[in-house]
């Protein structure tokens, strides 16, 4: 079934699986697959929630050094700042306790096709029962698995 027959590419978009942009023009193969408009193709979304939203939403510990604020890693209790204010030592980030890809599977409201909306997707990547800050040694230590 085409879900717009009456649009020019019937409510698909073309996406690069070769590893370049849809721009590129130089000589490596380029290979295409068609996703619907508004369907999660699968790619990990992006964050929209900010550092200080997560600590004041999910109460996590903070402490202000020379008006800088620190937030506390969950695994080595140590306090670090965001990366804009780190002067280039350890700094914060924001990780999953579950891996992002299996959370947005098992949460995220499908379409009556059975499908993920990126919106969708997007919320349950977003999710603050999901996230916790982590300085950039332990996030880094772990390898892509959960602590």
């Amino acid at each position: 079934m085409i879900p717009y027959p009456n649009t020019r590419h019937q409510g698909l978009r073309a996406r690069s699986t070769g590893g370049h942009s849809l721009r590129f023009q130089g000589g490596a193969p380029r290979y295409y697959e068609q996703t619907e408009s508004g369907v999660w193709n699968g790619n990990r979304p992006s964050f929209t929630i900010t550092c200080p939203q997560l600590a004041n939403l999910s109460g996590s510990p903070t402490k202000n050094t020379n008006g800088v604020v620190e937030y506390e890693c969950e695994d080595c209790k140590g306090f670090f700042p965001i990366k804009s204010d780190a002067n280039g030592g350890w700094y914060i980030t924001i990780d999953h306790i579950t891996p992002w890809d299996v959370h947005i599977r098992d949460t995220a409201a499908p379409l009556p096709d059975g499908k993920i909306s990126s919106q969708s997707a997007r919320d349950a990547y977003n999710d603050i029962d999901n996230l916790k800050f982590l300085c950039n040694s332990c996030n880094s230590s772990k390898n892509g698995y959960s602590l």
